[in-house]
Formats: structure tokens, C-alpha cells, sequence
């Protein structure tokens, strides 16, 4: 089991191997010889040298590793012999696990080797063993980062118009310095060119690209926060030891050679003061960065103190540092991010003033009455967050109450997704622009945009009592929608009195002697609001005059009351709140006949998902046929190309249910309402295990009670990642 499961994560590691050999591992007092691969970022152990999969491993990120010193041997004289120690000791320390870990290495040469790979992979520091960059950032640090520090000074820590012969931070490998190094000419080129809107899209470019390759490389976070807090700190010149200071880092030679005075001219020339909108712009690229990961350890605490230092509220430099300090505080707080920024981000830093606003961006959110309002948020707002700034303003309660969700459409197909409440909003945007990209081979349309929209996925009875007017208002016209698609039974007398209350609740009191066509506005409320099948039964003329008559009864009533009344008639209906799903059942097989062959014969029916239970409902009338709870649902989900819903079957025998085993159904749908059914019934089950606080023991399936979390991939393509409310596998 150990195997199987380690091995889709080995399976990620592509890693070349950077140190390999014998050590012991004790931990939590136990201690076993193992071979220690480390690979990238993984420190691998395995029985021996010939295993393909390693039977622990460890991540060093978050881990500080260290060297023990071994007490003074002897035994205390002045002339005692020492006695040879039989090996060298590392801890690694991590910073969400109590229990250490030490390595015990038996020759002084292996240890200084593992002990310097093992700090770069875990970017705990590696002290004086660093570059110079590196050397500069402890001494800041032993210093707390004071801001009056002669250090922050040095030609090493400060701005460079030069592109820098190798990168500012230790890396495991040569391939990441090769691309350390083109992240700096990024940098250079993004801040050498001035931003003009009308040729927007050359930063936004070179913005994404950076960010992405940090993203696939998480080794070059630490080193793009450097190269970014150098490029935006400004050297002060005090004088001409300063210069001699500069030629000194910059490997020149004293000033007796004979070539001193051109190099003290190109030294002049270098040190010419820099344009004000390269530090602007690398102060954005800087604010981009802190909306999407943050570095490790004492990297961060160079930056924090790098931030401190220049904020004020005084110059548009201390303004950026200012932002960046709120969104680095935001990223800490939610984590970080999966995605790149997205071109609506980007252009939100470059072309508006970040540090002026509390929201960084804003979008329309759309709702079921058609109408759209703007709602901000940062970089790290989730959709949770989000949802509460829409729930406030709009006036309706938490998502755990009121069962409403944020969905976002599909640039590819007509597919709406549900978004998950820990998921970035950013993200979410980012990923979508990138379907849409990829969709057009690599354009871009600039004109198209995410549609948001903010309705009701989950409906609770057992909660409804609580519900607010908007929530009532928005469950009217959910409600009326299922009406006139033939999805609610209702007799010719109710779907006359529902449209009625609709026409009320739209366009106010009926006026027979308005100056506009009455028979027209009747024909349109008939065409919007009555059911279909009513309005194929009847006669137009009558039809025109009982809605007439209906409505005229009406005159008088507020929103409020309309509302309330369709609510009152529509909740007697028993599946009313319901989400339905039109199928076709196939003849199924009881799982203890597994010899019996299966026939193709399908009924049309409609499933019904409500909080506690799956109805089958049949077709026509919409009467039920059966009805599980869902604690006899065994199993659920996309199975082949149908829908597979296995229940226990049991009977009523003296008083007690008696299991009989379990009953497979089939059910022909689409593989869009495949996968929307069963994320549905996911959501339900663990809305279940939350009001009632079952405490979950190990993973499993619904049939343990103890919720759904499994991964889900998308169905329709593999450019358009799914976020869904609730995620659950298909079988």
C-alpha cells in the first residue's frame, strides 16, 4: 500500500540526482540505514541501492538543516586521549513536524557535501558558504535588517544597469542558474522599456513569463526576490571611495594599470542616476510577485525588512512598497498561488495605482434575475471571501445556510463550473484565459471575459425557515424557471396563478387602459412565464383572457406578498428545492445475479437530489418510483458511459430492517450531468457530515459516513481545468 501510493507522487519528482549515499536515519528514537538519494527538492530513502521507490521521503521545503556539534571527548584531564568520533551528525528540523531528524554521516568530507546540498534544496541558508548576495542578506539579518545599515549600501545589494554574470542565490543545479540568469534579462527588459498602454501587452508578456517559470521552478523564488529587491534599491554615492568601492565588486583591477582611466570613465558612465520609471516598474513586477508566493525562510525576512524599509506614504516608490506589504501579509494569511497572473492582474498593476486602492481588481458578478453588480478583490481573495463580500451586500446568508455557490462559465463550451470555496479567484481567471488561449492557437481575444454568476446550488428545508427576502425573491424566479420547462407538475388553474404572481412581481399592477397593447403585454407574460405544456393545451383568446383575469385579481400586492404566496403554493409540491436531472433508466440486475445477462431496455425518468436522499421520479407525471436516503447509497458516480447509483435493499421483518444486499442502477445521461449529479450529491453528504459534526476516522465512501473528497479531472477537455464545489471522482 506504502508502494502504491508514493509512487504517482515519486512519479512527479523529475529531479536530477544531486547527492547520493549510505546514512543513517534516526527518528523518534529509531534509527535505520538507508540509501539517501536527494533529488531537487526530495530527500529520498530507500532499502538499497537497486529500488525504484523510495520508502520515505522528505520535503525540504520548511525544513532548517543544521550540524550538531559533538561534545568534548575524554575524560576531563588535560592529558586524556581523544577518542574518535564514529560519525557526524545533521538535524533537520521542520517547521510543521515536532519530531527532528538526524543524519548520521560517517566521513567529514560526505557530511560538508550533504550539508551544503541539503541547505540549498531547503533554502535555509547556507551562511558563509553563499554568494555574496547571500553573505550580505545574513549579515542584514544578524542586524535584524536595520534600515540605517551601511549594508543595504553595497554595489552587491543595490541596482545594476548590467545584466549579472551569475545568479545572486545558490542553486542545485546548472540549468536553473542558465535560467536564473534569463529571469534577470526578463527583469531588465520589462524595466529598461518604458510601459506604454497602447503596446501593453510586451509587459504583460514578459510579466506572465517570469512569474510561470517560478511557478514550474519553485528553486528560482528566492533568486527573482532578489534580483527584484536589488533592481529596486536605489545605491547612494558618498564620494570617490565609493567608486573604487564599485570597481572593487566589479572585479576590476586597482587603479595602477594602466588601463584605470577608461575603466574609471565607464565606472562614471555606470553610475549615472537611473530613470525613475525602471524602480516604478520593478517595483511592480515586485508587487506582482507577492500575490503569488512568498520566499523561504530568511529570504523573507531580507524582504520584509527590504519593504519596511521603503514605505511611506511620502513618494510613489515607498507607495509601492506599502502595497506590496498588505499583499505579502495577504499571501501569508491564504497561502499561495497556483496559476500565473492573469492579464487582467497584470494590467491592474501596470496601468492602475494599486497602493490607492482597497481592492486591487473588480468584476461583474451576475444573478438570477439577470441583474449584475461589481464586486473587488485582491490576489489572494478566495472564493469564500468573495462570497461573503457578495452575501453581505446582496443580503443573503453563508453558503452553508442558503446552499448558494459561485459559478464560472467555459471559454470552450456551454459547461458552467463550480468553483471551490478554497480556490483563488485569480486563479480562476488565470486558468480561463488560458483555455481560452489555447483554444485560439495561442491569441488571445482581449474582448471576451470570465462570466461570474452567484445562484442557489444546495437547498436546504431543514433551513428554509431562516431565509432571507432576497433568497426567497431569487428562489421565485429558480423556481419558475423549472415551471415553464416542464420540470414541475402543476395543474392548468396553478400554472395560470404562477404566472400571474410572476407578471405582478415583474411589471407591477395589470392595466387593462395603459397606453400600451394589453393583449401584448398578456401574450408576453404567457410566452415568459407559463408553463409549455399549458400553453400548447389551450386556445390563445382563452388562455389570453383567464391570464388577464388572473392577474387583474393581483392588483394591489407588493413584491413581498407575491413572493411569499408562489413560495406557499410551490412548497407543497414534496420535491420542491430539488435539483432534477433527466435520464433514461436501464433494466438493472440485483449484484448477487451477476450471471444474469443485462438487458437494453430504458424507461425516461427524472432524479431528484434533495439534502438527504436521490429520488427516481417518472417521466411524465413526475410521480415517485422510489427513493434512497443517502445512507444506503453504497456507491455513486460516472461508471462506462452511464451513471451507476448502487443502494442496499431491505426489507421490513418483524419490526426490523433486514439488509438484502445491494441493487445496481444504471442510468443513461450525458457526461456533463454525470459529473454535475455527482458533485451534487458529494456537496449534499458532506453538508450532511458538517451540520451534524461526524468526526471523519479515515478516508472512504459515502457508505462510512464520513464524506467525499476525491479528486475530480475533466470530462469534457484536459485544457480546462474543473474547480468544483465539491469534488468526488468519477467510478
Amino acid at each position: 500500500m506504502r508502494k502504491f501510493s508514493s509512487t504517482p507522487l515519486f512519479a512527479q519528482v523529475k529531479e536530477k540526482e544531486l547527492m547520493k549515499g549510505w546514512l543513517t536515519k534516526v527518528k523518534h528514537g529509531s534509527s535505520k540505514k538507508c540509501w539517501s538519494v536527494l533529488l531537487g527538492q526530495y530527500l529520498c530513502y530507500y532499502k538499497s541501492e537497486d529500488d525504484k521507490v523510495p520508502f520515505s521521503m522528505t520535503h525540504m521545503i520548511d525544513v532548517i538543516v543544521e550540524e550538531l556539534e559533538s561534545p568534548d571527548s575524554g575524560n576531563g584531564t588535560v592529558n586524556a586521549d581523544p577518542v574518535p568520533y564514529r560519525h557526524y551528525t545533521l538535524v533537520m528540523k521542520s517547521l510543521k513536524q515536532p519530531a527532528n531528524t538526524y543524519l548520521l554521516i560517517e566521513s567529514k568530507e560526505e557530511k560538508e557535501s550533504w550539508l551544503f546540498h541539503l541547505k540549498v534544496a531547503s533554502g535555509s541558508g547556507i551562511e558563509d558558504m553563499g554568494t555574496n548576495f547571500e553573505k550580505s542578506i545574513f549579515q542584514l539579518i544578524a542586524q535584524d535588517c536595520d534600515p540605517e545599515s551601511d549594508i543595504w549600501n553595497r554595489y552587491v545589494l543595490t541596482h545594476t544597469k548590467e545584466p549579472i554574470a551569475e545568479p545572486l542565490t545558490t542553486l542545485p543545479t546548472k540549468e536553473l542558474e542558465a535560467e536564473a540568469l534569463k529571469l534577470f534579462k526578463s527583469i531588465h527588459l520589462f524595466t529598461t522599456v518604458q510601459t506604454q498602454e497602447s503596446a501593453i501587452d510586451y509587459h504583460v508578456s514578459l510579466a506572465q513569463n517570469a512569474m510561470q517559470t517560478c511557478l514550474d521552478h519553485p528553486e528560482l523564488q528566492n533568486e527573482i526576490y532578489c534580483q527584484l529587491i536589488k533592481q529596486t534599491s536605489k545605491h547612494v554615492h558618498r564620494g570617490p571611495e565609493d567608486l573604487g568601492h564599485f570597481l572593487e565588486n566589479c572585479g576590476k583591477s586597482s587603479w595602477l594599470r594602466e588601463d584605470s582611466f577608461d575603466i574609471a570613465s565607464q565606472a562614471t558612465i555606470d553610475l549615472r542616476p537611473v530613470q525613475e520609471f525602471v524602480y516604478i516598474q520593478a517595483w511592480q513586477l515586485l508587487a506582482l510577485c507577492t500575490a503569488l508566493f512568498v520566499p523561504k525562510q530568511k529570504f523573507l525576512l531580507f524582504l520584509k525588512g527590504h519593504l519596511n524599509r521603503f514605505s511611506t506614504f511620502k513618494t510613489k516608490l515607498g507607495k509601492y512598497a506599502t502595497y506590496c506589504i498588505r499583499s505579502l501579509e495577504r499571501i501569508l494569511q491564504n497561502g499561495k498561488r497556483e496559476a500565473k497572473p492573469s492579464r487582467m492582474e497584470v494590467l491592474s498593476v501596470l496601468l492602475r495605482k494599486p497602493y490607492d486602492h482597497s481592492c486591487l481588481m473588480s468584476i461583474p458578478v451576475h444573478f438570477i434575475d439577470g441583474n449584475t453588480q461589481v464586486f473587488g478583490f485582491d490576489g489572494s481573495t478566495t472564493i469564500q471571501e468573495f462570497s461573503e463580500t457578495i452575501n453581505r451586500v446582496v443580503g443573503i446568508r453563508t453558503p452553508s445556510e442558503s446552499g448558494y455557490a459561485l459559478f464560472t462559465d467555459n471559454p470552450v463550451n456551454l459547461v458552467e463550473h463550480c468553483l471551490q470555496a478554497s480556490v483563488k479567484l485569480c486563479d480562476v481567471i488565470s486558468k480561463w484565459e488560458q483555455a481560452l488561449r489555447s483554444q485560439s492557437q495561442g491569441k488571445l481575444d482581449t474582448n471576451r471575459m470570465i462570466k461570474l454568476s452567484y445562484k442557489n446550488r444546495l437547498y436546504f428545508k431543514s433551513l428554509s425557515s431562516g431565509e432571507t427576502e432576497k433568497e426567497k425573491y431569487f428562489l421565485v424566479l429558480q423556481a419558475n424557471v423549472n415551471v415553464v420547462k416542464g420540470r414541475f407538475p402543476v395543474s392548468k388553474e396553478m400554472a395560470l396563478e404562477f404566472a400571474a404572481l410572476m407578471a405582478q412581481i415583474t411589471y407591477g399592477d395589470y392595466r387593462a387602459h395603459s397606453n400600451s397593447l394589453p393583449g401584448k403585454r398578456i401574450e408576453m407574460v404567457i410566452s415568459q412565464f407559463c408553463a409549455k405544456t399549458i400553453r400548447e393545451d389551450s386556445g390563445k383568446r382563452s388562455l389570453t383572457l383567464r391570464m388577464a383575469e388572473k392577474w387583474s385579481t393581483l392588483h394591489g400586492w407588493s413584491v413581498k406578498e407575491c413572493v411569499d404566496k408562489y413560495l406557499e403554493n410551490a412548497r407543497r409540491w414534496p420535491f420542491f428545492g430539488c435539483r432534477l436531472f433527466q435520464a433514461q433508466q436501464k433494466h438493472t440486475v440485483s449484484a448477487a445475479k451477476k450471471r444474469t445477462t443485462m438487458t437494453e431496455n430504458t424507461q425516461p425518468v427524472w432524479l431528484a437530489v434533495e439534502e438527504d436522499s436521490i429520488n427516481i421520479l417518472e417521466g411524465q407525471s413526475l410521480r415517485l418510483m422510489c427513493r434512497y436516503r443517502y445512507k444506503h447509497v453504497v456507491t455513486f458516480g460516472g461508471w462506462k458511459d452511464d451513471f451507476m447509483l448502487v443502494v442496499n435493499q431491505s426489507i421490513m421483518r418483524g419490526g426490523n430492517t433486514v439488509e438484502q444486499g445491494t441493487q445496481r442502477l444504471l442510468f443513461v445521461m450525458s457526461r456533463g450531468k454525470i459529473l454535475e449529479i455527482t458533485l451534487l450529491m458529494a456537496s449534499y453528504i458532506n453538508a450532511i457530515i458538517r451540520q451534524k459534526g461526524i468526526t471523519c476516522e479515515a478516508p472512504g465512501t459515502p457508505t462510512t459516513r464520513q464524506g467525499v473528497d476525491v479528486k475530480v479531472w475533466d470530462l469534457e477537455s484536459a485544457e480546462w481545468p474543473i474547480v468544483p464545489g465539491s469534488t468526488v471522482g468519477l467510478l
